[in-house]
């Protein structure tokens, strides 16, 4: 019960963001309000699918395949999002700061380990890459400051956002594997919950563009 309200509350934030993006994409002729929709609009695909299985089924999807090509897509538009922000420079200065950015990438294999324990293997493997480049993109972002300098938009929030929306995700699949401990169970649920409450905080890497 608990877990088909987040995941409608989650709907609901989703095809609000989804539409505030998509008017926004026609109205300035904007690809990266347009990468942002996409972003909104797959992630939205995976939960509907969720959320019938739920209501029809009252359980998760045996086969998650759906779910998991729609959020494979989500997280590449946000892969995309921030590379189309540091397209036109290196992503981190040659110096030692860049090789920081590669705990992205390695905190991502690692949890892919450890998650084979309980799911499928290739599935991991995907989301262990895609999570990787998400993370190692944003962290690059934060450690350039030319990438800041360079962009019409807030590149630190949206990294930060991206940074923040993607542990949220982890958050969810650590405590989903411990599902037979109550204290996991509600401890899923707050993470899901805030992950929902920090989707529209993507906006808000647009304010710098607004205020110019």
């Amino acid at each position: 019960m608990i877990e088909t309200f987040i995941n409608l509350v989650q709907v609901v934030v989703l095809t609000i963001c989804a539409g505030i993006s998509l008017y926004t994409a026609f109205r300035k002729h904007s690809r990266t309000w347009t990468i942002q929709f996409f972003f909104y609009g797959t992630y939205l695909f995976g939960d509907i699918y969720w959320q019938i299985c739920l209501f029809y089924y009252g359980s998760t999807p045996e086969i998650s395949v759906v779910s998991d090509l729609s959020w494979y897509a989500a997280y590449l538009f946000i892969y995309l999002l921030l590379s189309t922000q540091v397209g036109k420079d290196k992503p981190v200065q040659r110096n030692r700061k860049r090789y920081v950015a590669f705990i992205g990438p390695v905190f991502t294999v690692l949890m892919a380990v450890f998650y084979m324990n309980w799911g499928e293997i290739a599935s991991n493997i995907v989301y262990a890459v895609i999570m990787g480049a998400v993370l190692y993109t944003a962290i690059s972002c934060l450690l350039n400051a030319k990438c800041e300098q360079d962009s019409k938009y807030n590149i630190k929030a949206l990294s930060i956002v991206s940074i923040v929306i993607v542990l949220f995700e982890y958050g969810d699949w650590t405590f989903s594997c411990f599902w037979d401990i109550p204290v996991m169970q509600y401890a899923y649920y707050a993470s899901d919950f805030l992950m929902t409450l920090s989707f529209p905080l993507f906006f808000a890497a647009m304010k710098k563009e607004v205020a110019g």
